[in-house]
């Protein structure tokens, strides 16, 4: 109950719902990882970390849970701490494909595109078919073939600006609708036209 009510959005219900389930099984870790997602949700910070880590301590494999941390510790720019929960996801879960697109994003915020880049290409391995994938490398070859640009390497610009077209073609493929996959298309098109 408290998964659906967090799904509906009604995050004061699920954390009712997750209370109770607390309550009459305190050992069990999803409750936990409801309630303290729904917090998340609602902007409680503090209490959603007590949570999640109370999640991970009944369950060291929960990888979303490691996940959601990640984030929180992401969003206070706690860039080490994100890196090691997000670790600890993929050990947790190697298949949970959501992680390497947050920790790209990380490394993206912190224009290590290479690092980024490494870890699509890692998350692209086994989930081809996932269009937003697809649309978060662009950006990251787009990033790349910009920093190329500024070192005078226009083949390498070429190169890397063309497979960031590539990634945007293949995610709108996937999804018609990926409005940043249709502007990052259209930005590579304008960048290559303005070196041609």
């Amino acid at each position: 109950m408290a998964e659906a009510y967090y799904y509906l959005k009604n995050y004061d219900q699920s954390i009712a719902e997750a209370s109770a389930a607390i309550e009459a099984a305190p050992d069990f870790e999803w409750p936990y990882y409801w309630r303290g997602m729904s917090r998340f949700q609602m902007g409680e910070i503090g209490l959603a970390e007590q949570d999640l880590a109370t999640a991970n301590r009944k369950n060291r494999r929960l990888g979303v849970a490691h996940l959601a941390l990640g984030e929180i510790h992401a969003q206070n720019g706690l860039i080490e701490k994100a890196e090691r929960r997000y670790r600890a996801a993929l050990d947790a879960d190697p298949d949970l494909i959501s992680v390497y697109g947050s920790w790209a994003h990380l490394e993206m915020a912190q224009k290590d595109w290479d690092a980024a880049f490494e870890l699509l290409k890692g998350a692209l391995q086994k989930a081809p078919r996932t269009a937003w994938l697809h649309t978060q490398m662009g950006m990251v070859c787009l990033a790349r073939g910009a920093r190329f640009h500024s070192q005078g390497d226009k083949e390498a610009f070429r190169r890397e600006t063309e497979r960031s077209m590539d990634h945007f073609k293949t995610a709108l493929r996937f999804d018609r609708t990926d409005r940043d996959a249709s502007l990052g298309l259209k930005e590579a098109r304008r960048r290559l036209a303005a070196v041609d």
